[in-house]
């Protein structure tokens, strides 16, 4: 019996007991409109089969074949790597025609084609696709094949192109796509095009375009243009890849930033051997000041290292003036999220003693400069008594009373210079003071004139009255006219 015919049999077997789905052996997640179509193999001999036969037999059943299952059983072959069977009975489905084929199914073909048959089939296949058919995931395919070595970039770049003259350039595929194979090239000039390109024409980075864009940067060591588009990017909170982690934290070591790099190593699981390694080396090169101790916490406790956290919280002297308390407060923050109330106590007696150790210490710094500063006075002095003594000349003593004497001038010179500057500041005092009672004088004058002026008037007015006795029409008029000197006349008395 031909192995056709044994795989008939086996197939209308399936097809009787369509019902028992213990007669089919998992390869993969399946939706369960699948489930209804032989996507299975029973035995592990029987993995190599074709499927075709079983597909024809199902429909001669009379069974009705849906677009949604057929799909279904296709990406479900296609994501358990078994291509070959996606591509069959991705062929079938187009040979058949049992529905409508739709610009996503060419794309699919397409794909398994460039896996299974190569490059060169698939570019036939796509030439066979109807020009009606070839939308934008038909030629995001076609790309992403040429993409993947460097010998096509010629056509890589002619299928970029023609999607710019459709339209299709809406979508950071395409320009991922690219962004990866210039990254292979190690053409810098090329990848910062394309970013600024999607920048201009508004099209969003995706989560693989943007560790694409990071780990081009990071293998260039291109560090300010990996740091400023990762600054443009940080807003759409993209989770980087490892990957690009250690890819960003190698760009750091080899630009000499290892502080950097212990930052980037916190964010990968499972790298505290490396963050360790790190940190010795970065005590070795230089003196460590908060900001390591700062960063090396962190990584870290992002790495759930916390025991491997206090052991270089205790190495960690402050430097001053002021204790930095983001330091301290990172194991606080983590022992109060995992409510350590002990650990928490700890911690605030081992901040005062720090605190503490930190204020002796530079009052300490402060007393040996101060001692080697007297010290240093006193070393010179001697020397130059010493020096004295052994000349048997006396002109070092010459050169001392001169300059003694230039010294006494000087500070006799400051003095008169002092006693002239408060002379000339006590004159400045006096004229201000006499231009104050000069103005005073002047204000009492004015006030005795125009007092004695009123006095002259009402005295004036008084003899006027005696003389001649107003009517009571004048006294009216008087009142209204000036109501004080009515007052004077007639009511004060």
């Amino acid at each position: 019996m031909c192995k056709t015919q044994i795989l008939q049999q086996h197939a209308r077997r399936i097809l009787a007991h369509s019902n028992r789905s213990c007669l089919f052996r998992s390869y993969g997640t399946v939706s369960a409109a699948a489930q209804n179509l032989p996507s299975r193999i029973v035995t592990n001999s029987n993995q190599n089969a074709h499927i075709t036969p079983v597909l024809e037999s199902w429909q001669k059943q009379g069974h009705q074949v849906k677009p949604s299952d057929l799909r279904g059983l296709i990406k479900n072959l296609r994501d358990s790597n078994q291509f070959s069977k996606a591509l069959e009975a991705s062929k079938w489905m187009g040979e058949q025609k049992v529905f409508d084929i739709v610009p996503e199914d060419y794309s699919a073909r397409l794909h398994l084609v460039e896996n299974v048959l190569g490059l060169e089939e698939a570019e036939k296949f796509f030439k066979s696709i109807p020009k009606n058919m070839r939308d934008y995931s038909v030629y995001a395919t076609l790309l992403s094949s040429y993409t993947k070595s460097e010998n096509t970039l010629d056509k890589a770049e002619a299928t970029f192109e023609k999607m710019r003259e459709l339209g299709f350039l809406l979508k950071p595929s395409p320009f991922n796509s690219m962004i990866s194979l210039y990254g292979q090239l190690q053409k810098l000039d090329m990848v910062e095009k394309l970013v600024r390109e999607m920048q201009e024409t508004k099209v969003e980075c995706d989560s693989p375009t943007v560790n694409n864009v990071l780990r081009v940067y990071a293998d260039t060591c291109k560090i300010k243009a990996m740091e400023t588009f990762k600054t443009s990017v940080d807003e759409q909170v993209i989770k980087l890849e490892e990957d690009t982690i250690v890819a960003m934290a190698k760009a750091y070591l080899r630009y000499g930033s290892i502080e950097k790099a212990i930052e980037m190593y916190g964010n990968v699981a499972g790298s505290e051997k490396e963050v360790y390694r790190l940190w010795d080396e970065y005590k070795k090169e230089t003196k460590v000041n908060d900001n390591g101790y700062r960063t090396v916490l962190s990584s870290l406790l992002k790495l759930d290292d916390v025991q491997g956290a206090e052991k270089i919280y205790e190495e960690w002297k402050p430097e001053g003036p002021k204790l930095d308390m983001s330091i301290p407060s990172l194991l606080l923050s983590r022992y109060y999220a995992e409510g350590m109330e002990m650990k928490i106590d700890q911690m605030v007696k081992s901040i005062r003693k720090k605190r503490y150790e930190m204020h002796f210490k530079k009052i300490k710094e402060r007393l040996i400069f101060l001692r080697r500063v007297i010290v240093g006075m006193g070393l010179k002095v001697e020397q130059m008594v010493k020096s004295i003594r052994q000349k048997k000349f006396k002109e070092p003593l010459i050169l001392l009373e001169a300059r003694e004497a230039k010294i006494k001038e000087m500070v006799t010179f400051i003095k008169k210079k002092r006693f002239g500057m408060h002379l000339h500041k006590l004159k400045e005092s006096l004229i201000k003071l006499g231009q104050i009672v000069m103005l005073v004088g002047l204000i009492v004058a004015i006030l005795v004139v125009i007092v004695g002026a009123l006095v002259i008037n009402v005295a004036w007015n008084e003899w006027l009255i005696q003389q001649h006795p107003p009517t009571s029409y004048w006294k009216v008029r008087i009142l209204k006219d000036n109501p004080m000197l009515y007052y004077f006349l007639f009511v004060r008395k």
